[in-house]
Order: structure tokens, then C-alpha cells, then sequence
């Protein structure tokens, strides 16, 4: 029983240790000291470039948001809508789950709001945030080897958009590595029942 489990704990750890991450998904790398800061293709944003206007990143308690993962954030609406992008590598063929926590910046109007998730430079998802606490949001996406995760600002070009956080990215277990889990649990509780 001990073995099926060990063996079940292996496959799931291979899953996993095939996992990739994104790089400063909560855009910590670089502490602004409670301001903000407008970046260009620079490493100081950690592993994100800007494809349009800049990287805004700064204190979350200047964007009114709560809710987020540390205590900086960022804007998708620099000096205007933002297209901020990384590439990440992950295995061709298989199903990652983007995740990530975004937010409405308070006291903007609806129409300021708004942004797209791009891979590989199609759209996957639209949102505009409703609230300013920080909401938790995910997509199944399908990786070919080498894949661009990007966010745009879609709202009125205006210097005030939507605001994200602890961006993130992991493989969706395969159904085997699943069913080897699920019979490792089960073998460890019959063990325990006797």
C-alpha cells in the first residue's frame, strides 16, 4: 500500500515539477516605496515587457484597490491603455491554468475600466471589474512550447484603468496523474482502516 502511494506521489510531483511560473506575477521585484513607477522594457519589471505604452506598477493603496498579494500592483492604463506581456515556457500540448486577481481602481468611472487576456496574441478572456476588491480569476489555456501571456487595457485611454495582481500560471494535472492520486488515496485509506 505504501508503494502505491509512493508511486501516486511520484507521478503527481512529476506533473508538477514540469510546472512553470510566471516572473513577478505580484510585481513585487522592485519595492517602489509607496509610490509608483512607469517602465519601458526594462528587467526591473521582472520578467514583463510593455508592447504598448508603459508598465505602471506601484502601491496598491494609491490605486484604492484591496484584496491583492503584497503591497504593490499593476495598472493597465500608464499614460493610456497598456498592452504588458511575458513569455513563459511551457510544454507544447499541454493545458496550463493562467490565473490571476484583478480589480477595478476606485473612484474611476466604468468606461476607464476594462482589459483583455491575450496568449499567443489572441484574445482568451474580457473582464471589466465591478468592484475595487481584488477578485480572483482563471483560464485553461493550451500551450505550444513557448507562449506569450499578455494583458490589455481596453477601457477610455485615460491614465485610470483596471488593476491586477499575483499572476500565475500552472499545469492542469492529466487525467492519469490524477487517476494514480486518487488511487494512492484510496490504498492509504484502506491501510488505515485496518
Amino acid at each position: 500500500m505504501k508503494k502505491a502511494l509512493a508511486v501516486s506521489l511520484l507521478a503527481v510531483s512529476a506533473v508538477f515539477a514540469s510546472a512553470t511560473s510566471i516572473v513577478n506575477g505580484s510585481f513585487e521585484a522592485v519595492n517602489y516605496g509607496g509610490g509608483y513607477a512607469l517602465l519601458n522594457n526594462d528587467t526591473v519589471a521582472g520578467g514583463w515587457f510593455a508592447e504598448q505604452n508603459f508598465i505602471e506598477i506601484g502601491n496598491a493603496g494609491l490605486y484604492g484597490v484591496s484584496g491583492f498579494s503584497g503591497s504593490q500592483v499593476l495598472e493597465l492604463d500608464a499614460t493610456g491603455n497598456s498592452k504588458v506581456s511575458q513569455w513563459v515556457s511551457t510544454s507544447a500540448g499541454s493545458t496550463y491554468t493562467v490565473s490571476f486577481d484583478a480589480g477595478r481602481r476606485a473612484g474611476v468611472a466604468a468606461s476607464s475600466q476594462g482589459f483583455k487576456v491575450l496568449w499567443n496574441n489572441v484574445t482568451v478572456g474580457t473582464f471589466k471589474p465591478s468592484t475595487s476588491v481584488l477578485g480572483g480569476y482563471a483560464l485553461d489555456l493550451v500551450a505550444t512550447g513557448n507562449d506569450k501571456l499578455s494583458f490589455v487595457g481596453i477601457g477610455t485611454s485615460d491614465s485610470l484603468g483596471s488593476i491586477i495582481d499575483n499572476v500565475a500560471i500552472a499545469p492542469v494535472p492529466e487525467p492519469m496523474s490524477m487517476f494514480v492520486l486518487d488511487s494512492g488515496a484510496v490504498a492509504l485509506l484502506r491501510r488505515r482502516r485496518k
